[in-house]
């Protein structure tokens, strides 16, 4: 695997989850069309092509288990795209418990793999708080949309963290390469 390629798809997930966010602002609300299934579809596989981009630059550690739960949030994106692909064949149902369960792993995998990037030591200085900012972000921007009535703040915050996690997975590789070099 290519991390390179794969931060680069995580900055276009990212950029188009960001585009999602500005669009809800400008509408006032959130907005359940096709464009909304079509944005939210790059932003999951974005996303899996950026924790695959940390699997493969082994900043999660080198540990077995560690290894393994470092792909839990990639089944919770699979779990958001079948949910997605449901949401486009049943579009009058309200409710759909794969994407809440999807959701769900994401967050948990995403903080799993917070803390293996924190306890393997591979990147440093303030790279290592990159591998949270995806779990927390969705938080951050409920607290400033409510605290400034303006929607679509979250999913901003959230395009942006995953736009800052891609540039550091495809970073990462040259950086790695000019100190085996040195």
């Amino acid at each position: 695997m290519n991390p390179r390629l794969l931060g680069t798809i995580c900055i276009i997930g990212g950029a188009v989850y960001l585009l999602e966010g500005l669009r809800f602002a400008v509408k006032g609300s959130y907005v359940s069309d096709m464009l909304d299934v079509v944005l939210m579809g790059i932003w999951a596989l974005g996303s899996i092509g950026g924790v695959l981009g940390m699997i493969a630059l082994r900043v999660t550690g080198t540990n077995r288990i560690s290894r393994i739960l470092s792909y839990l949030p990639i089944a919770g994106f699979l779990l958001i795209l079948a949910s997605i692909l449901y949401r486009v064949m049943n579009p009058d149902v309200q409710f759909n418990p794969l994407g809440v369960f999807g959701f769900l792993a994401v967050l948990v995998g995403l903080l799993l793999n917070g803390f293996f990037t924190l306890f393997a030591h591979v990147w440093s200085g303030w790279k290592k708080v990159v591998a949270f900012l995806p779990a927390i972000m969705p938080f951050v921007g409920m607290a400033i949309g409510s605290l400034t009535g303006i929607e679509g703040v979250n999913v901003s915050l959230v395009g942006l963290s995953w736009m800052l996690l891609g540039y550091t997975v495809s970073v990462s590789l040259e950086s790695a390469l000019v100190r085996a070099k040195a």
